[in-house]
């Protein structure tokens, strides 16, 4: 009975995993994270805005922030976005993966502050309400120049006006797409240990989650046959005196 209830629990322990395993992957917006760069000032780096798995994808905006100290958009790039008020042009960039699917597309940025280290509303989406992009690939590109050498992040810090602190990833239909969101970083050191990871967290705890319930059930099947032999004894025991 006990190899039964063990094999029993495997199986769905198994299950359990192949069925997290099966499940598509999660919409995903990302910033570059650059690591061991060692940047001196007046050196360029460049930044990618990264949208993956994304089904249906008409447009994006967001929001990005990070220390002014350490770096500040790069200028004079005639290829680059020109602000219409300030007639500066920065080095951002539209990205490669909507063109992909149609050649008309808009790109737009509400304001770019290296004062205050943000670029406001970077918008990028098809001009025909009937276009729409899948899969995965990058939708901007940023040219950083070093300020000052160190480590800065660079933060998804909004987009979305119906989700604080969030992007927006908007269907053909006006739909939002729920999305995870990887904040980018330009670093002198290393990268973090991977168990610092949340998606690697969760797989570690569900398998301890499911081995401890393997070794509960191994361990209550060991015991109870030792129980039932145990309290057999007594009552036998407790015979053999009456009949004295």
């Amino acid at each position: 009975m006990k190899w039964k209830l063990i094999f029993l629990l495997i199986i769905v322990a198994l299950i359990v995993l192949a069925y997290f395993y099966s499940l598509p992957p999660k919409p995903k917006l990302e910033i570059s994270q650059i690591y061991n760069v060692n940047l001196e000032p007046g050196q360029t780096i460049i930044v990618n805005v990264t949208v993956s798995d994304v089904v249906d994808l008409f447009c994006y905006r967001v929001n990005i922030a990070w220390d002014p100290y350490i770096l500040k958009v790069s200028t004079g790039d005639p290829e680059g976005w020109k602000d219409p008020f300030t007639y500066v042009t920065y080095n951002i960039y539209e990205g490669p993966f909507l063109k992909q699917f149609s050649n008309w597309t808009n790109f737009i940025i509400n304001e770019v502050d290296n004062e205050r280290g943000k670029i406001v509303a970077l918008y990028g989406g098809f001009v025909d309400p009937g276009d729409s992009a899948s899969g995965t690939g990058v939708v901007a590109t940023i040219n950083f120049t070093c300020v000052h050498s160190g480590t800065t992040t660079i933060e998804i810090v909004g987009g979305d006006p119906l989700a604080k602190g969030h992007a927006l990833l908007g269907k053909s239909g006006g739909e939002t797409i729920p999305h995870d969101e990887v904040h980018g970083i330009v670093s002198n050191g290393g990268p973090p240990p991977p168990w610092t990871d949340l998606g690697f967290v969760v797989m570690v705890v569900i398998v301890e989650v499911i081995t401890l319930a393997i070794l509960s059930a191994i361990i209550v099947s060991v015991k109870r046959p030792k129980r039932k032999r145990a309290k057999q004894e007594k009552d036998e025991l407790e015979e053999l005196l009456e009949e004295l």
